[in-house]
C-alpha cells in the first residue's frame, strides 16, 4: 500500500517511510489522543497511486505496562472497503434510477386510462388498442419491480441482464405508441424516421426498451408545444445507432 519494503522500515520513523501525509495525520492524531482513546477506527482513502481505494483502519495504542502515562506504540489494521463502498454507491444508483424509471409506465397508464374514461376511443378496436397498451405497460412495470426485488444480486456484482437477438424497429415503434399520449397532451409532434430494414441487435429488450423511453420521454418533456421530437436508425461501422433528436431548447453548456 505504501511501496516500502518491511526490512527498509524496521526501526525508521513513519515519516521517513509512509508518503502519506493523510495517514501519517491520522497517525499524530491517535499519538496525541491514545491515551484517553485507545482504540478509534476511521475511514482512510489511499493515496496518490490510488485514489479509489478506500481502507477501514482501526488504531490500537500500546501503554507501556510501568508507566501507564506513555504509549509505545501504535498498531493500524487495514481493511479494504473499496468494494464495499462501490457496491453502497451501485445500490443508491439503482434505486434512484428505478425509481425514475417506474414513473414512465405509471404516466402512460394514467394517460390511456385518462383517454378511456374521456371517450376518446371512438370504437372498439381503439379502446382495445388503449388496453393492450395499459397492460403492456403493467407487465414492464412488474418486471421492473422484480428487479428491485433482486436488489440483493447487486452485492455479489451481479446485475440480471437477459441478453437475445431482436429486432431494434420494433422496439422503437412500441416507445412511439406508449408516448403519443404524453405528447399528444404537450402538442408535440413525435416522428418516426426508422429504416426499413430491420437492425438486429443482441441486447437485454428491457433495458433498451426503457433507455429509448427515457431519452423519448425526456425529448417530450423539454420540448415546447408545437415542437418535434425525431427518431432515427441508422448503421454505422457496423452498429446500429439510435438518433434522438427535438426542437427543444437544449442543456446550457
Amino acid at each position: 500500500i505504501f511501496g516500502f519494503h518491511f526490512d527498509a522500515a524496521v526501526r525508521k520513523p513513519a515519516d521517513e517511510v509512509i508518503g502519506d501525509s493523510k495517514f501519517l495525520a491520522l497517525l499524530t492524531e491517535t499519538r496525541e489522543t491514545g491515551l484517553h482513546v485507545p482504540h478509534r477506527t476511521v475511514e482512510w482513502v489511499c493515496c496518490d497511486s490510488d485514489p479509489e481505494a478506500t481502507y477501514r483502519v482501526t488504531f490500537n495504542t500500546v501503554v507501556q505496562a510501568k508507566r501507564g502515562d506513555r504509549i509505545s506504540g501504535i498498531v493500524a489494521v487495514l481493511h479494504d472497503v473499496t468494494k464495499e463502498k462501490e457496491i453502497a454507491r451501485m445500490k443508491t444508483d439503482f434505486v434512484s434510477m428505478v425509481s425514475h424509471e417506474l414513473k414512465a409506465p405509471l404516466a402512460s397508464i394514467k394517460a390511456y386510462v385518462e383517454m378511456l374514461l374521456d371517450g376518446e376511443a371512438k370504437n372498439e378496436a381503439a379502446s382495445r388498442e388503449f388496453l393492450q397498451i395499459i397492460a403492456h405497460e403493467a407487465d414492464r412495470l412488474n418486471r421492473l419491480i422484480q428487479n428491485i426485488l433482486n436488489l440483493s444480486r447487486l452485492e455479489s456484482g451481479l446485475v440480471p441482464v437477459n441478453k437475445t437477438d431482436l429486432a431494434i424497429t420494433e422496439i422503437l415503434r412500441e416507445v412511439v405508441d406508449v408516448i403519443a399520449p404524453q405528447a399528444a397532451q404537450k402538442n408535440v409532434r413525435v416522428e418516426a424516421d426508422l429504416a426499413p430494414v430491420f437492425f438486429r441487435v443482441h441486447a437485454d429488450r428491457d433495458m433498451i426498451y426503457q433507455a429509448v423511453l427515457n431519452v423519448v420521454s425526456n425529448a417530450v418533456k423539454y420540448t415546447p408545444a408545437q415542437g418535434r421530437v425525431r427518431i432515427s436508425t441508422y448503421l454505422e461501422d457496423g452498429s446500429v445507432v439510435v438518433d434522438v433528436s427535438d426542437t427543444g431548447h437544449g442543456i446550457a453548456e
